[in-house]
């Protein structure tokens, strides 16, 4: 998670989420979410992805 934040990006969140897969019953996954608000070309926009990784 830090080399995303001294990557440049505003501001970066890390979640525990459950959830429940049929087959193998219930599973934890982590939600990072990230915020940017400056590009490459110095426009202010702002832009939100999320990543899941499973565990």
């Amino acid at each position: 998670m830090e080399w995303l934040r001294e990557c440049g990006l505003d501001c970066v969140d890390e979640a525990l989420c459950v959830f429940v897969d049929v087959v193998e019953g219930e599973n934890s996954c982590t939600v990072i979410h990230i915020h940017s608000y400056c590009t490459a070309d110095g426009l202010h926009r702002e832009t939100s992805q999320h990543a899941v990784v499973y565990e």
